[in-house]
């Protein structure tokens, strides 16, 4: 890649970039078959109203009381006509970030706070957690949630995304744990040799939105102490640390 063509990696600020970013997690989420019985709502706004909104109680002026609850159940795909995206009611209490290449947007995360609606691994029915791990429920913790690449080579983009919330994570929020139900591929790349994060399941696997994920509990200084011990990780996680080692940059992002 030339210095014109970098990844970039930054908070999913402009109304662009987010629909940009759900456009992407949507086209993911279809591809792999997660939205197969996902409900469709028409609305009669633009989707970038919708996403502009402070709260989500305003969309009762829009759309039914039934849409608004398959909405805040678990999910929907939201279509204004033009557009077509998958929305859930974790959109008003989460910060979204984006890897671009380009103006092309090839990667997604985004950081679930517990104001308004808690975090869906601690407050879904279906998401049951282990006993010894109970204790999470009363610690301060956010969810990572849509972490999403494009296939081919953007992948290590998700060191990128990692870096970003992580360091949003301790210095904006002051949160250093997260929990996350997460893809059971996605999982495995996480506890790979490439991240050596250690992530425990702290609960049974469950079919979430059509695809087999474990809930995990993810601490972050843990996880990336447990990183940086090994030569196959040690470069990736003094990447996400902020520590000044340029070698991952070099290799992975240019």
């Amino acid at each position: 890649m030339t210095e014109n063509s970098k990844l970039i990696v930054e908070n999913a600020i402009t109304i662009q970039d987010q629909i940009s970013r759900y456009l992407l997690v949507t086209e993911k989420y279809k591809q792999k078959g997660y939205l197969q019985d996902v409900s469709k709502i028409q609305v009669p706004l633009k989707v970038e109203d919708i996403l502009l909104m402070d709260d989500y109680l305003l969309l009762h002026k829009e759309i039914s009381s039934l849409e608004l609850e398959i909405l805040l159940k678990g999910g929907a795909i939201v279509n204004d006509g033009s557009i077509e995206l998958f929305l859930d009611k974790y959109h008003w209490n989460s910060v979204q970030f984006t890897a671009k290449f380009n103006t092309d947007t090839v990667g997604s995360a985004r950081l679930i706070t517990k104001a308004s609606f808690g975090l869906p691994t601690l407050t879904e029915s279906r998401i049951k957690l282990f006993d010894d791990y109970k204790f999470v429920h009363d610690e301060l913790c956010g969810e990572f949630s849509q972490f999403v690449v494009r296939d081919g080579r953007y992948a290590n983009a998700s060191a990128g995304l990692i870096k970003l919330a992580y360091q949003y994570s301790i210095t904006q929020l002051q949160i250093f744990k997260w929990v996350a139900t997460i893809d059971n591929s996605v999982l495995k790349l996480l506890n790979s040799r490439f991240y050596n994060f250690n992530l425990p399941a702290i609960g049974p696997s469950i079919e979430y939105l059509g695809s087999t994920c474990t809930p995990v509990y993810i601490d972050l200084n843990a996880s990336l102490e447990n990183s940086v011990k090994f030569e196959s990780s040690r470069l990736v996680a003094e990447f996400i640390l902020g520590r000044g080692n340029k070698g991952f940059e070099d290799v992975y992002l240019n």
